[in-house]
């Protein structure tokens, strides 16, 4: 109560209002030099994290493209086994009725089976490096899972 005022009892304090509130906000930019530099190294991992990303997919695509050339490379070998068994077979058969004919030696004939054996055999092996180029490009390819 001020000098002028008379304390006319306790209702009196009730009915005048004596407080005063005052508050003042100041909002500062402060620069913060711990998360500015977490800042920026997760963005550098960020960065490493792709250029990781992007190299694994480069890698893949090399991967099944050489999956892709061996795959094809067996398929035409094969083709050339098929035509060096013929060929194996039609001289084998011309050699055996010479010498059944009593024209050719023994020693010639069996070179020729032996021969006619080679190339049956380099057919098979390469079928099977043919089944196994197209297992590993099934693979990489996602189409065959690895449980497969």
């Amino acid at each position: 109560m001020g000098k002028d005022e008379q304390f006319l009892g306790i209702e009196d304090l009730f009915m005048k209002n004596y407080s005063y509130t005052v508050s003042v906000n100041i909002r500062l930019p402060v620069f913060n030099m711990g998360t500015e530099n977490s800042i920026r190294r997760q963005k550098l991992q960020y960065l490493r994290t792709q250029e990781q990303f992007d190299q694994a997919k480069r890698q893949r695509i090399q991967q099944i493209r050489q999956s892709y050339l061996s795959l094809e490379r067996t398929r035409r070998l094969i083709s050339a086994n098929e035509a060096a068994v013929k060929a194996a077979e039609e001289s084998f058969k011309l050699v055996d009725q010479r010498y059944n004919l009593g024209g050719g030696t023994f020693l010639e004939r069996q070179t020729e089976e032996a021969n006619l054996f080679r190339a049956r055999s380099d057919l098979v092996s390469a079928i099977y490096d043919y089944q196994i180029e197209l297992a590993q490009f099934q693979f990489r390819t996602g189409i065959l899972a690895e449980r497969d």
